[in-house]
């Protein structure tokens, strides 16, 4: 296998296919799990072509390019997944504390 080829397990391929379609989720994170469904070349040896993934959920070659890479680099799924929500809540702390910097002292 290459290195850069998404190649899912059945238990991965499952969880990725349970979190799509189970539960109150962000459309986001939904589009990251399609991304890599369409992405996995385990059933028939071929992922769909970026162009075609672009297509089908109206998203961008660069934005499947990057949920891509996100994949590869996380441990597992369910950090993959996680990945988003976790740095959307260190961007809100970090507003957080920029807007309490820049309040005048008392």
């Amino acid at each position: 296998m290459k290195k850069n080829e998404i190649k899912l397990t059945t238990e991965q391929r499952k969880e990725l296919e349970k979190f799509r379609k189970t539960g109150v989720r962000s459309a986001k994170l939904i589009k990251r799990a399609e991304i890599i469904l369409f992405l996995d070349m385990s059933k028939n040896g071929k992922a769909v072509a970026f162009e075609e993934i672009s297509r089908r959920l109206a998203v961008s070659v660069t934005t499947i390019t990057i949920v891509k890479k996100d994949f590869l680099a996380a441990e597992n799924v369910k950090m993959f997944l996680q990945r988003n929500v976790l740095l959307m809540l260190n961007l809100h702390f970090l507003r957080q504390a920029y807007k309490v910097c820049q309040e005048p002292a008392a």
